[in-house]
Parts: structure tokens; C-alpha cells; sequence
């Protein structure tokens, strides 16, 4: 699981990891926290709400209802990545690596800590939980002003930089 903050290279994080992994049995997903991707799976506006900002019990009840369907959802998705590929009946091809990013602020205060109980105790021996930071606070700031001015927040290819470039001079241009 990769824990992170906003601008902190984790999109760049988890496509490189999907990238690399893939080939060796490894299915992640990016923001299942996301309230867009919460509504999207067919959470109500109330629930969404709820696990945001509601009483800490029933919080964390919808929080741990998430977990299961984050990692139900990846299983699923490496059976349809592998299941024409030979040796997967058989059950010799299974994910070795399954996870997830979740943003800090996708997660309360008292998810976070338990959280990071679950992580410790549940899935000890199987989960690994990463926090990515960037420990360049400026570097970040600019990330920020800079995805804002050109409404790209994430650069996953030559084209969407060369885009963001022309976009940048078109602004500049008098």
C-alpha cells in the first residue's frame, strides 16, 4: 500500500510499480479512497460522507467494507489480466502483490491510526505499507502552483509534457 501526500510523485510511484510488476504477478489500483471513486462503485453520497467525517465506529466499519472491496476488485482485475494465460486454471499464475494508494487526506484521523493498526496486526506478513513523501517541500509548492496554471496534474507520457509545454507558451505568448 502506498500512503502518500498530494504532489508527492505517487502517480509516477504507481505507474512505474505496475509497470515493473506486472510481468510477476502484481495488481494494484490507484485512489480507491477518492470520494469520485467511492460514488462511482456505486457508494451513496451518505456513506461517502460518513467515512469522511462521521462517528468514529461507523467510520471505520465503511472504511474496512472499502478495504475488502479495494482488494476484492484487484483480485479481480489480475484474473481478467491473466486468466487467458496458461498455468492460471491451474491455479500455478495467482497475484503475488496485491495494493492500492491512498491518499492522507482520503483517510480521517482515526481511520489513519487504525489504519495503520489493521496493516501492522491483520495483514502482518502480508501487507507492507509505504509513505511516500517528498522531502523537497519547495519543489513540491511548485508542483502544486504549476498543475493548477496548467491543469495538468499528471504528466505520464512525452505527449502530456509536450502538451503542457505548448500550453505553457500559448500563456506566455503576448
Amino acid at each position: 500500500i502506498v500512503l502518500a501526500h498530494q504532489r508527492s510523485g505517487s502517480t509516477f510511484v504507481m505507474d512505474h510499480l505496475k509497470q515493473r510488476l506486472f510481468g510477476y504477478g502484481a495488481a494494484l489500483i490507484s485512489e480507491p479512497f477518492n470520494p469520485g471513486t467511492l460514488v462511482q462503485d456505486g457508494w451513496s453520497p451518505e456513506e461517502v460522507e460518513t467515512l469522511y467525517i462521521g462517528e468514529v465506529e461507523a467510520s471505520w466499519a465503511l472504511f474496512r467494507r472499502r478495504l475488502d472491496e479495494v482488494f476484492e476488485t484487484v483480485r479481480a482485475e489480475f484474473a481478467d489480466d491473466w486468466r487467458g494465460e496458461p498455468g492460471y486454471a491451474a491455479g500455478a499464475i495467482r497475484p503475488r502483490a496485491v495494493g492500492f494508494k491512498l491518499m492522507k487526506n482520503q483517510v480521517s484521523t482515526a481511520n489513519y491510526l487504525r489504519f495503520l493498526e489493521w496493516a501492522g496486526s491483520e495483514a502482518a506478513g502480508h501487507g507492507k505499507v509505504g509513505h511516500l513523501l517528498r522531502a523537497n517541500t519547495i519543489e513540491q509548492m511548485l508542483s502544486v502552483v504549476t498543475s493548477r496554471v496548467t491543469g495538468t496534474f499528471h504528466a505520464r507520457d512525452q505527449a502530456t509534457v509536450e502538451e503542457t509545454r505548448a500550453r505553457e507558451r500559448e500563456q506566455e505568448a503576448p
